[in-house]
């Protein structure tokens, strides 16, 4: 779901960037700076010289698709050996994606060398401060441990990136290619991401489940989903980690979901599983029409049914499902996007018609449709606490409560990630990690990686106390240490002042007595002077 966000978000970009917006070529949107560079065979900074004109055909036609040569001068070679000029061939015109600028005009260019020639594209050409940028090592770590925020996505070499509630950088996380999805295991010490990387042929996707220590975001393991390098068109939509230690990682791979056309409601065959994956090996735990899902405590919540207009709880331990249910979707589309409230007593989700609609349902005692209201956007629906929600409406991030009515607005917000600490929003815009106060306060920018692929957050719970070492006397003999108790402390008894002592030598009742008599005559005695 967070990749389909991505790409819908992303649509937008593609459409007002000018320098990519030719008509006829199409670019896709969301490539990180660093690892364009570090696929690409070249890259330098410099101005255009000249354009070689393209050569008619027999009958005097000029296709814009035909190669021709741009003449640079090379400002600053960033990867690979130029000379002062170089010679790079790329399609005529601007919309058959071939190269565009006046000449002089600074660019940046990932270049492809085929054929004994360097090529490049207008979708390889970049701001020349991004390129420069990639080519510099990324800054050390200056954050303050323990980490509170995880960044996902791609910046190079590296798909992870923990940070202080500042923004500031705790440890990165080698490795390609980009995170897909995060998921904090209970006690927060570990994490589990989910990795797809591209294939030439069928499924074109091979999913991997890794994971980390949060400390030092060390790769502890890294499992390949054996069971869905057969499946055709599956993506990874929720990860969740089960224990402290990852033994047991919960994976839901939807099936076919974007090619299916979204008039015709999908009649048979799976279409999402829930893969239980123990170590290195994995098994399914159950397969259905289902098409979105939420991890619990001991349950799994799924769109599901013939229409999948039915909300299915699934038990994770027996694999038995039970529908709860029937929501009033549109025919031919259904939800996604399901969140448990904290507590686990609601959970919101949004379906993705035309016009998309978010939905509260309360859990207990009895499952019911709480609330449904209009969105006009693609929202994607955040728990602030249990009786709060925040989506992504028209007017930016809307807080509203469980009956869905208006309780703020955060005008401008839209982020990629969004996860809430305290009263404080955190997200992911364009490459920035952003945040505000709520319930309506002013978007600050916290850190800027400069990188559109990173569209994944999530939050790392506050690290408990460690408990305080009890003094022991030098020859008492070193003991085990037990560990810390889990009952609450006891409640402290009040603290009562103690009678003050009378002075050395005179009993505290007899010292009263001699202060209270020595008052009484100073009394009396300023009373008489006062009468003459």
């Amino acid at each position: 779901m967070r990749r389909i966000m991505v790409l819908i978000l992303a649509a937008g970009i593609i459409v007002t960037v000018a320098e990519r917006s030719a008509l006829g070529c199409s670019c896709v949107a969301g490539d990180d700076p660093r690892t364009d560079l570090a696929r690409s065979d070249g890259a330098f900074v410099g101005s255009l010289i000249s354009r070689q004109e393209p050569t008619p055909d027999s009958n005097g036609t000029i296709t814009g698709t035909q190669e021709v040569a741009y003449r640079f001068h090379v400002d600053h070679a960033v990867k690979g050996k130029f000379g002062s000029t170089v010679d790079v061939y790329s399609a005529a015109s601007g919309a058959s994606c071939g190269l565009e600028g006046e000449p002089g005009r600074r660019i940046g260019l990932f270049l492809d060398r085929k054929d004994g020639r360097w090529k490049s594209s207008l979708c390889q050409q970049v701001d020349p401060e991004a390129l420069l940028r990639a080519a510099r090592p990324l800054p050390r770590p200056n954050g303050d441990p323990p980490a509170r925020l995880l960044i996902g996505g791609s910046l190079g070499d590296v798909r992870v990136v923990s940070t202080d509630l500042r923004g500031r950088t705790v440890a990165y996380g080698r490795g390609t290619p980009a995170t897909e999805e995060i998921s904090v295991c209970p006690g927060g010490k570990r994490i589990v991401e989910v990795v797809g990387r591209s294939l030439e042929q069928e499924p074109y996707t091979e999913w991997r489940v890794a994971v980390r220590d949060v400390d030092g975001l060390r790769l502890v393991r890294e499992v390949v989903l054996r069971s869905l390098s057969k499946a055709q068109g599956p993506a990874v939509e929720a990860v969740s980690c089960r224990d402290p230690d990852a033994n047991e990682v919960l994976v839901f791979a939807a099936q076919d979901v974007v090619s299916r056309p979204v008039v015709e409601p999908p009649r048979s065959g799976p279409l999402g599983r829930v893969i239980r994956i123990r170590g290195r090996s994995e098994s399914t735990l159950y397969g259905g029409t289902w098409r979105a899902a939420a991890f619990g405590t001991g349950f799994a919540f799924m769109i599901g049914g013939p229409k999948l207009h039915d909300l299915i709880r699934l038990d994770l331990t027996n694999g038995r499902t039970r529908t709860i249910l029937h929501l009033p979707f549109a025919d031919g589309v259904s939800g996604r996007g399901i969140v448990l409230s904290p507590d686990g007593s609601m959970l919101a989700l949004f379906d993705d018609a035309w016009h998309p609609k978010l939905y509260v349902v309360a859990l207990s005692p009895t499952p019911t449709l709480l609330a449904s209201r209009d969105t006009g956007a693609w929202p994607t629906p955040i728990w602030w606490g249990n009786d709060r929600i925040l989506a992504a409406g028209q007017e930016g991030l809307v807080v509203l409560d469980t009956k869905l009515h208006q309780k703020g607005t955060v005008r401008g917000w839209d982020s990629y990630g969004t996860v809430v600490i305290g009263d404080q929003v955190f997200g992911i815009r364009f490459g920035d990690l952003v945040s505000v106060s709520l319930p309506s306060g002013r978007i600050r920018t916290l850190s800027r990686f400069y990188s559109e692929s990173l569209a994944v957050l999530s939050a790392l719970p506050v690290p408990a106390a460690r408990p305080r070492p009890s003094p022991t006397h030098s020859s008492r003999p070193t003991e085990t240490p037990q560990p810390a108790a889990t009952t609450p402390p006891p409640i402290a008894e009040p603290r009562i002042r103690p009678a003050p002592r009378a002075a050395k030598g005179v009993p505290g009742g007899v010292a009263s007595i001699l202060v209270a008599l020595t008052g009484a005559a100073w009394f009396f005695g300023r009373r008489r002077v006062r009468a003459r």
